[in-house]
Formats: structure tokens, C-alpha cells, sequence
């Protein structure tokens, strides 16, 4: 409790601050002496990656496409425990679509670093349309209430695309070229 402190032994404390664990011993007229330990921290959280992809997919590709029945994988990771889950926005063709935070997990990885992933089922009667579906991460909080800015997009790159377009019909056939003497079907 500061209130306890003498005036210039508040100012020396908060002047004396540092980043992270700080301890303040505290001394009254007749030689009493009291430690108070407490957190400081100032810095807003720091995203460590970003990422949006279907979940399955090889995630060394850079492209992904989704369709009715797959599951999006939405996540972000920050270097510290947030003071609750943030918010998942999917956007598609200007349209948010912003997941239930009771779909958010989370976990501690061995790196120290807080993972906060959603996997999304696209529902059949999903109102998606062709074309690339974004990510927005927001309300990241840290629990001393530092907030930082929304993330947008991935920081590797991926892009996910949702598509309902079947493929059209080609005209294929096969052939052999004899003239050299390959026997192979060649298809084109």
C-alpha cells in the first residue's frame, strides 16, 4: 500500500520503478519496516506470429482453400498471458464475422510464449462467398491493461480463399508418341 509511504518515499519508488518485479521497503518514524513486492508493467503486448490456415493443410504452403465442411485455424501468439481471450474476426468480402469466444483455446507453449487459437467449422448454410477470407485479432489485452492495436493478416503470409466453384469441364484425351518409340499414355 503507497498510502503508507512518506512522500518522498513514493516518489522514490515510483521514479525507481523497472520493468517487471519491483520491491519497495517501506520505514516509519520509530523504525518499523515493511517490503511491499509488485509487478510494473507498461509495454502492451507483443505479438510473436499470427497465422490463418485450414486446418490439415501443409502449413509451408502460402495458399489455402476452403470450402462448406473444412475448418479454419485462426491463432495468434504474444509473449505474455492475456487478461482474457481476444476477440477472432473472419472477414469476407467486407463482411465480419466474428467467432464465439467460446470457441478460443489457449495454451502455454515451452517457449513461454501464450497460443490463442480458434478452429472454425464453415457451416453448410455459411454465407461465405468466393473469394479471400481475412483475419482480424483484436481486444488484446495484457492483465496489467495495457491494450495494443488490432492485428490484421497473418505474419507469414498465408492467404485462405473460399471456394464453391467447381472446375469446368476440359477436353481431355490420350496419346502415344510413337515416332520416338514411347509407349506410355500421354495424357493432355
Amino acid at each position: 500500500d503507497l498510502h503508507l509511504l512518506s512522500r518522498r518515499q513514493r516518489q522514490m519508488c515510483i521514479r525507481d520503478r523497472k520493468e517487471g518485479v519491483n520491491t519497495v521497503v517501506a520505514s516509519d518514524e520509530a523504525g518499523n519496516t515493511a517490503e511491499y513486492t509488485f509487478n510494473y508493467d507498461a509495454v502492451a503486448p507483443t505479438r510473436e506470429y499470427s497465422n490463418i490456415m485450414v486446418n490439415g493443410d501443409d502449413s509451408t504452403k502460402h495458399e489455402f482453400y476452403a470450402k462448406i465442411g473444412d475448418k479454419l485455424w485462426v491463432s495468434i501468439g504474444v509473449k505474455e498471458e492475456l487478461a482474457h481471450n481476444p476477440t477472432f474476426t473472419l472477414i469476407n468480402n467486407g463482411t465480419e464475422y466474428v467467432m464465439e469466444d467460446s470457441l478460443v483455446t489457449v495454451r502455454q507453449s515451452a517457449e513461454n510464449r501464450w497460443d490463442y487459437s480458434v478452429r472454425y467449422l464453415i457451416p453448410e448454410d455459411t454465407t461465405f462467398v468466393d473469394g479471400e477470407i481475412e483475419l482480424k485479432v483484436s481486444n488484446i489485452e495484457d492483465k496489467a491493461g495495457n491494450k495494443r492495436e488490432d492485428v490484421k493478416g497473418p505474419t507469414n503470409g498465408h492467404k485462405v480463399f473460399f471456394d464453391t466453384t467447381a472446375p469446368e469441364k476440359l477436353n481431355l484425351g490420350i496419346a502415344r508418341n510413337i515416332d520416338n518409340g514411347d509407349t506410355r499414355d500421354q495424357r493432355y
